[in-house]
């Protein structure tokens, strides 16, 4: 007999082994290791003698994985373990925890047994309380001894094949232990009612053992057979999901040495076990074994009764093995004719004329609740013609007999002709499992599960269309599917296939309005960039982009087509709904949105558009909420995170913004829009620790390392322009800190060009390029050299983007800091300055006019003015009213920005500049401009120009040696800095 602690040890192995695959299994869906790679490393440890190698620890080896990433996959898995609608948590054990305490037979590690739940072959499930984390669980004890061998075996099996198994209608196993002798396995609690029990509608029952069907699919596909599928192992919780439970009798196929079974075996529940499984043959461990569970689980679910009953089981076991099922139309006889044809072909007694899959099972079944013709009638009506010939072979001889012949072979002809119908519908049947399944696998988060799918069904549908298998379904269902991978225009072609073979097709017919209404939305964009069009400019857009109208038209055919052939009515007002939000008929599409997801909750398309819908009309915290929603309900659906991480970016929300895009680069590693999502995030935040006086070099680094990778990915306009942005930031800082900011600005230039070169109509590219040629030039003047061709260029480039789109407050803020500094170029030089110091002002005005104004907007102003009114006492006139002006707009800055150190130095250089002019009545305005240089140092010790404006304050209040010292940090930090005026 194995001591407990051997025991314990073989399930501390058995863990390892689970927690390994686990790893294994989500490195490749975080994006960090492929398929292929995973593949050898399995294959390199199936080759090891002995004790074979962790599959981390082969990939560590490879260099894919380390030691950080291993860490946050495994806190990632223990996280997912325990997402469940159903799980509630609480710091204070309930009361009947408490009171089960109290019986030290319901100790067992550190956990509570609270409640029994359940009963099968190899243990006992118990409710239980979760000491250490707080939390309910449902934890199986083993009812075998230690020293029950196969049992035991059996038990553990259930661990290391639960453990193997991702997917959401599968319990995964968290935890396992030994306490006292006795094995458990920790799950997540599923608190609902198994289709044992539960009373339902045959529609619901269709739709719960689909559900089942295709969490089985998984399994199969994992080289897993449950063997033990009856209605007490499929549950529905408490919010309409489904798992299918208990894997205590799992067949791992690949292991066919080690079986825990062996011919002669009889396992299973009774009732619901196959023929092959009743004689402990070895079929018994193929996956057709549960086609016929989940067959003899909807036959329970729809009659309320199992298929055989007897009083003993061996009476069971001896129906089982010699006959038919009574047909459920006989017991329900309203129930659909084919329901009963698919229970029946799923419980033949021959493997072989079973579905092939339980995929194939799920697809018969999806055409049932489609309201289509199943693939199982006809060759049910010949299988039981030919039953009955062999219970009556003596009727040959007779006219009967002869009658009886006819009947065989007439109805043998129309096997052969479903046969056909099957060999060209089989592409049919892969194409919604894929779908469904694709669709599934993405809602959970598995997009490297999704993906996997993709190359089979296509391979698929390129032999099945060379040999003239082409039907429209198919051809929607395979454009479904690229869709759903966000591939529109490959989707789009299949849809226009499928429209050519049936035109009446309501779901191409809606894919296509869909698919149209985001390439009409595109171009919208495109039009009102190039044109500078809004609301009410539609007529002049469609008249420049004729594309407009014709999309336009098409999108409405097909709607009221829909709505002709009486599409369902979530479908049309989606559609609707989604052109109304391309239109701008932002209220409008709301309504139509909100009902359509109201009616069909999974529509990904529908809640995309309301989020930006709400987004258009400012609705802000409506739109958050909506793409929140949106998140739970389809976790792989990659725009949804996108989309709100672009709207957290916009409303300063910038933790969260970053987070929403690191999870989506968790799920896929190459999505280029999360890179510009991250990086422009991380550039915003980089923008607010300069501000702040903070290093943001890492910042910048972080941001840098996106838009690289984004570029690498996929060139473009947008990329190249948000790099350009790190590199001037990089300018600005190395400005600050007194380093050479030039080579930064020529890198930022180079990716301006490039950006201006792939999106010559992208107003932002020429905005930025502009930006970058000011900065250039700022920066010559401040040296003492000759910015005025670097200016000229740059003005250039802000016509262009004006020309573009004049509604952009930031282009007028940006070309307004280019006219102030060629104002104070020009009185540098002896120029007259006022046009130029008037147009900065005219063009701050319209950026304020157009956003409001924010707080920098008050900075730039209000030096601006200060400046102005300098230029203006210089040439013998009275300051002080701009200055007035001045102090207004830097009082708000200040009050805006109370930890910009820039601001805080701006209206310091004011009060200096206007308590000097005014003499002994001015010592209030230099005291304030003492307290402001403290504040700004206290923002950011590193300013030069706060150190610089001190020391001249000091220097006019006659503090000659603080003066000195003051400017000489101001020279070390910054050598370029030349006057108390320099920025």
């Amino acid at each position: 007999m194995p001591a407990p602690n051997d025991t314990a040890e073989r399930l501390r192995r058995l863990m390892g082994d689970v927690l390994d695959e686990q790893i294994a299994t989500a490195a490749v869906t975080a994006g960090h290791v492929t398929q292929a790679q995973l593949d050898s490393a399995r294959q390199e440890q199936a080759e090891v003698m002995g004790e074979p190698p962790r599959l981390a620890a082969i990939l560590m080896r490879r260099g894919f994985l380390d030691d950080a990433k291993v860490a946050a996959l495994e806190t990632r898995l223990a996280a997912d373990a325990f997402v469940r609608p159903s799980l509630e948590t609480t710091a204070e054990p309930p009361p009947e925890v408490r009171a089960a305490a109290q019986d030290p037979a319901r100790e067992l590690g550190h956990f509570v047994l609270v409640a029994l739940i359940g009963q099968g072959g190899t243990g006992e499930v118990w409710k239980a309380w979760d000491r250490r984390l707080h939390r309910w669980v449902a934890v199986k004890v083993s009812t075998a001894a230690p020293a029950a061998g196969s049992a035991r075996e059996r038990f553990e099996r259930e661990a290391l094949a639960a453990g193997r198994l991702r997917h959401p209608g599968l319990v995964p196993i968290h935890e396992a232990g030994v306490d006292r002798g006795r094995v458990y396995l920790v799950m997540p609690l599923i608190e609902g009612e198994t289709l044992e029990t539960a009373r339902m509608s045959a529609r619901r029952a269709l739709e719960v053992v689909r559900a089942a069907a295709l969490a089985i699919e998984h399994a199969h596909g994992q080289g897993i057979v449950h063997r033990d599928l009856k209605p007490g192992n499929v549950m529905v919780d408490r919010t309409g999901n489904v798992y299918v439970l208990d894997f205590g009798l799992v067949c791992l196929r690949e292991d066919e040495a080690t079986q825990l079974t062996q011919p002669g075996d009889v396992l299973g529940t009774a009732g619901y076990m196959s023929p092959e499984q009743a004689r402990g043959e070895a079929a018994a461990r193929g996956p057709t074994t549960d086609v016929y569970g989940l067959g003899a689980t909807l036959y329970h679910a729809v009659t309320g009764a199992p298929p055989f009953a007897a009083p003993t089981f061996a009476a069971v076991v001896e129906r089982v093995l010699h006959d038919d099922p009574v047909p459920p139309g006989r017991l329900v006889p309203d129930l659909d004719r084919r329901i009963e044809a698919v229970v029946l072909r799923a419980m033949d007694r021959a493997p072989a004329r079973r579905y092939p899959s339980a995929a194939a099972f799920a697809a018969d079944l999806g055409r049932i609740l489609a309201d289509e013709e199943v693939l199982a009638p006809a060759s049910g009506v010949a299988q039981r013609l030919m039953r009955l010939i062999r219970r009556r072979r003596g009727a040959v001889a007779t006219i009967g007999g002869v009658v009886l012949i006819a009947a065989v072979v007439a109805s043998a002809r129309g096997l052969l002709s479903a046969e056909r119908r099957e060999a060209v519908e089989g592409l049919r049947q892969m194409a919604r499992v894929s779908l469904e399944s694709a669709l599934a696998l993405r809602r959970a988060g598995d997009l490297a599960g999704m993906r996997r799918l993709r190359p089979a069904l296509v391979a698929a549908y390129q032999q099945a269309r060379g040999r003239g298998a082409e039907t429209a379904e198919v051809e929607y269902l395979v454009g479904r599917m690229y869709r759903a991978l966000l591939d529109d225009d490959e989707a789009l072609s299949h849809q226009e296939r499928a429209l050519a073979l049936d035109p009446n097709s309501t779901s191409s017919l809606y894919e296509r309005a869909v698919l149209l209404s985001a390439r009409y939305g595109r171009l919208v964009d495109t039009a009102e960039t190039e044109l500078r069009l809004r609301e009410g400019d539609r007529p002049a857009a469609e008249t420049a982009w004729p594309e407009l109208a014709r999309l336009r038209d098409e999108i409405r055919h097909d709607l009221a087509r829909l709505q002709a052939l009486g599409g369902p009515p979530a479908q049309t007002a989606a559609a609707q709904g989604i052109l109304a939000y391309h239109e701008h008929r932002w209220s409008e599409a709301r309504v139509q949105l909100a009902a359509a997801v109201a009616a069909e909750p999974l529509r990904e398309e529908a809640w995309q558009a309301l989020a930006r819908a709400a987004e258009s009309e400012r609705r802000f915290t409506e739109a958050e909420a909506t793409y929140t929603r949106a998140i739970e309900l389809d976790r792989g659906y990659l725009p949804h995170a996108i989309g709100r991480c672009e709207l957290r970016r916009r409303l300063r929300k910038l933790t969260e913004a970053s987070d929403d895009a690191t999870a989506v680069l968790a799920l896929d590693a190459g999505s280029v829009e999360a890179r510009l999502c991250r990086g422009a995030t991380r550039t915003r935040t980089a923008h607010d620790e300069i501000s702040d006086g903070k290093d943001p070099t890492p910042t910048l680094d972080g941001a840098q390392e996106d838009f690289d990778r984004a570029l690498a990915a996929r060139p473009s306009a947008a990329a190249h322009a948000a790099r350009a942005v790190v590199h001037r930031y990089r300018a600005i800082f190395a400005e600050r800190r007194g380093g050479d900011p030039f080579p930064h600005l020529a890198t930022a230039e180079h990716d301006d060009d490039r950006a201006i070169a792939l999106d010559p109509a992208g107003a932002t590219h020429w905005a930025s390029r502009a930006r970058t040629r000011t900065r250039r030039g700022i920066l010559m003047h401040l040296e003492g050299g000759e910015p005025g061709p670097t200016f000229t260029a740059a003005e250039r480039d802000f016509a262009e983007a004006l020309r573009l789109d004049g509604n952009r407050p930031e282009f007028w803020a940006w070309r307004a800091e280019l006219h102030f500094y060629r104002a104070r170029h020009h009185v540098r030089t002896g120029a007259a300055p006022d046009a130029e110091f008037a147009a900065a002002e005219e063009d701050m005005a319209t950026s304020i006019r157009l956003y409001s104004g924010d707080g920098l907007s008050y900075v730039r102003r209000g030096e601006m003015r200060t400046w102005r009114g300098q230029a203006v006492a210089d040439a013998g006139g009275d300051p002080l009213p701009l200055w007035a002006q001045a102090r207004e707009d830097l009082d708000r800055a200040v009050h805006d920005l109370p930890r910009s150190a820039e601001a805080w130095v701006t209206r310091a250089r004011l009060l200096t500049a206007r308590g000097l002019r005014l003499g002994r009545g001015g010592q209030a305005d230099l005291a304030t401009a003492a307290a402001d240089l403290t504040r700004a140092l206290a923002a950011d010790p590193r300013y030069a120009e706060a150190w610089s404006a001190q020391g001249h304050l000091r220097a006019a209040r006659g503090d000659r040696k603080g003066a000195a010292e003051d400017l000489r940090r101001a020279a070390v930090l910054k050598p370029r800095l030349r006057h108390a005026g320099v920025r």
